[in-house]
């Protein structure tokens, strides 16, 4: 009978870099927290589905998911709505490339 190794179990941290469209904040108070769409959103589509979405005008952070995950977006991103309901922040660029308006 052969014997068996102990495999020793090591955790390595790595951090995963940030897109390039997303901005680095110290903390939430830095910009304006947003839980909701503005009013002034307008419909946006892909072949896909379509969306909510409004050009925001100043720097901006969200809460994602229900683990705390805060997303912040520059001036000039989009802050969209899926269909689902959830809020995300897509840069100008990715966002002008997927959509169009309605």
């Amino acid at each position: 009978m052969a014997k068996k190794k102990e495999v020793e179990k090591k955790s390595v941290k790595t951090e995963i870099p940030a897109p390039e469209s997303f901005i680095k904040i110290k903390s939430e108070s830095e910009v304006e927290l947003i839980t909701m769409l503005p009013k002034n959103s307008q419909i946006y589509t892909t072949k896909k589905m379509q969306v909510r979405a409004v050009k925001m005008q100043e720097p901006f952070a969200i809460k994602a998911g229900g683990g705390g995950l805060v997303l912040a977006g520059k001036a000039g991103d989009y802050l969209v709505e899926s269909p689902e309901g959830n809020l995300m922040p897509v840069g100008a660029e990715a966002f002008l490339k997927a959509y169009e308006k309605a």
